[in-house]
């Protein structure tokens, strides 16, 4: 049976300038299972050809399917949802399969606010997908296909959920591409190494408020095979110095990690690679995986508050983020610390809190981003949005949405920002003041480069129109002479 895969424009093309470019693994892996099954596919990605929504009947009307699959994240949800009445429109009788991290964690609203939405798969898709297209073909009942949702009789039903993937080994590595269609780098560094991303492990053991992913039954693959793909990578693209491991959290599993850093050493692979971390990891494993190649690490730090730490579930301590940023400083890698602001109860308290753990930090890394707390479906923080009408009882991730203070404080006007206690000003004041002291330390370290990459983004449009750069313009001049 054919089937097209569509991965939807991104709306907001501000926003997506700062994107790295990763080829989308979630549809290649559904490509490679469904072709494995003797299905031909055609995948159709408009993020990467920079297409927007006036581009998808163009596109549809040269690609007639009997089934298309849109997939969504929740920034690019309304291009998957126009993408769904497009197909609509032209090919009534043709089936629309949403999937994706979005609709996965909203079935109900998506089935009951879009019509032309036909199917949801929640959860992982490979084999969901190739069970539902046999359904198509043999007209058995819908009720047999595990980790889905869908109409009958005008009712939505929701059937039990899929068991997780456990042997992804089994899964195949989808090669159908060109490197220069994903042109990847390795994240974080300022030079441009080429790069290429690989998953090592699905799922999260931890339990953030803030992510949909969380306790989602973290699994992964043998290290034999994850090595197995970088050397198949470096066979195809020899130019590839890098890579991305793009797991949610790489350390998850200290084991796995060591057993993976130990494979590269043993077949003496000469790469560079970046991954997302613990705080929580020791130093024996940092060395190990810098022999490895380990050259940055990311991590999630949210807040310097104690009690925000302990409010939305994260897990980790304040002595055990000072101590990550020395010991990936002692062993020469680099470490980039992610913070977020406007937790439940957070106060300007806790922004005093995190502002001095950040300013402890500087000196070990420049590479400390903040960015305001956005609300996801599916996550904790937004049922207690919604219990404490942050969410009116009537908001529907599938309706038109425009907010101009998630605007400003976000890059997403159209993904709803979590404000309690703090007022969206003191939110704005406090970005604005952490990104300046990133800026003045980036400055002490190198003041040609930051001063000429200022200047740049001063005059550089984007969804930051002039006023905020010269707040914050203003903001690094009060705090310059301070010592």
């Amino acid at each position: 049976m054919d089937i097209v895969l569509i991965i939807p424009p991104f709306g907001n093309q501000d926003a997506r300038k700062g994107f790295d470019m990763t080829r989308p693994i979630g549809i290649f892996c559904l490509a490679s299972a469904l072709n494995d099954a003797g299905h031909k596919v055609r995948i159709k990605d408009f993020e990467k050809d920079g297409e927007g929504i006036e581009h998808i009947e163009l596109f549809l009307k040269r690609n007639r399917a009997p089934v298309y699959g849109v997939t969504a994240t929740t920034a690019t949800r309304f291009g998957a949802i126009e993408a769904a009445r497009a197909i609509k429109r032209l090919y009534p009788d043709s089936k629309v399969i949403a999937g994706g991290p979005h609709f996965s964690t909203c079935a109900e609203d998506s089935l009951r606010t879009i019509p032309e939405i036909d199917i949801v798969v929640r959860g992982e898709g490979d084999y969901i997908l190739v069970e539902l297209l046999r359904v198509f073909e043999s007209n058995v009942p819908f009720s047999e296909v595990a980790g889905i949702s869908f109409r009958e009789n005008s009712t939505i039903l929701h059937n039990p959920d899929a068991p997780p993937i456990t042997d992804l080994d089994a899964l195949p590595v989808y090669q159908d591409f060109d490197y220069q269609e994903y042109r990847e780098t390795l994240f974080v560094l300022e030079k441009k190494v080429p790069a290429i991303s690989i998953l090592t492990s699905r799922g999260c053991p931890y339990q953030c408020i803030f992510c949909s992913v969380n306790n989602s039954g973290y699994r992964f693959r043998s290290p034999e095979k994850v090595v197995d793909e970088i050397e198949l990578w470096t066979g195809k693209f020899p130019f590839i110095k890098g890579i991305n491991f793009f797991d949610l959290t790489f350390t998850a599993n200290a084991q796995h990690a060591k057993n993976i850093c130990n494979e590269i050493i043993e077949r003496n692979l000469k790469i560079m690679w970046w991954a997302e971390s613990r705080v929580n990891i020791d130093l024996e494993l940092l060395k190990l995986m810098k022999r490895s190649g380990c050259v940055a690490l990311s991590a999630g730090v949210e807040s310097g508050s104690p009690r925000v730490l302990q409010r939305i579930s994260k897990a980790i301590t304040i002595p055990q983020v000072k101590e990550f940023t020395e010991k990936c400083k002692s062993v020469g890698i680099r470490p980039s610390l992610f913070f977020m602001v406007s937790f439940p109860d957070e106060t300007k308290e806790d922004l005093r809190l995190t502002k001095n753990l950040i300013n402890e930090l500087l000196p070990h890394t420049k590479d400390i981003t903040m960015s305001a707390t956005s609300i996801y479906p599916g996550t904790r923080l937004e049922k207690i949005a919604r219990e404490n009408k942050i969410l009116e009882n009537t908001f529907s991730w599938s309706q038109p949405f425009h907010s101009d203070i998630a605007g400003e404080l976000t890059a997403y006007p159209d993904i709803p920002v979590f404000i309690d206690k703090l007022t969206s000003k003191e939110i704005d004041d406090f970005l604005i003041e952490i990104r300046a002291l990133r800026f003045k330390s980036k400055i002490n370290s190198n003041p040609l480069y930051y001063l000429r990459r200022g200047a740049e983004l001063l005059f550089e449009t984007g969804n930051k129109g002039m006023r905020y750069k010269l707040k914050l313009m203003f903001a690094f001049l009060r705090i310059w002479p301070k010592r």
